[in-house]
């Protein structure tokens, strides 16, 4: 998943030693000057801002694809007669409707943010 999913902070020059990384104001890791040195991955951040991000657009997809199945068992429904009625024609006209906002509303919360990066030396009390 690592090699998948590649977001590398790379700070070089650095004093050896362990510092805490922060993003907006949020502590996300304590990490060594080698793996700075290097290019640390980010991609996998299970906690800050980019990962409360992620969390925010797998809630829509989420709630996108709900809708997605009731269309489709709705589909289902109205193929399955021999004649369609017009309410079934625009619930599910109503309901593409909902997706294709939902999609805008994913589209809109995947956009990327600047973040802020603050790196303080790490010691261990």
């Amino acid at each position: 998943m690592e090699d998948l999913s590649q977001w590398v902070l790379t700070v070089k020059n650095m004093k050896t030693g362990n510092y805490n990384v922060s993003m907006d104001n949020v502590k996300i890791a304590t990490v060594s000057s080698d793996m700075l040195a290097n290019g640390w991955n980010m991609g996998l951040l299970e906690k800050g801002p980019v990962a409360d991000q992620c969390g925010q657009i797998l809630l829509l997809v989420f709630l996108k694809e709900q809708i997605v199945s009731q269309w489709r068992a709705k589909s289902r429904e109205v193929s399955a007669t021999t004649v369609p009625v017009e309410t079934d024609r625009l619930a599910l006209d109503q309901m593409m409707k909902q997706i294709l906002d939902a999609d805008k509303k994913i589209k809109a919360a995947a956009q990327p943010k600047a973040h802020h990066f603050v790196l303080v030396p790490y010691f261990d009390n």
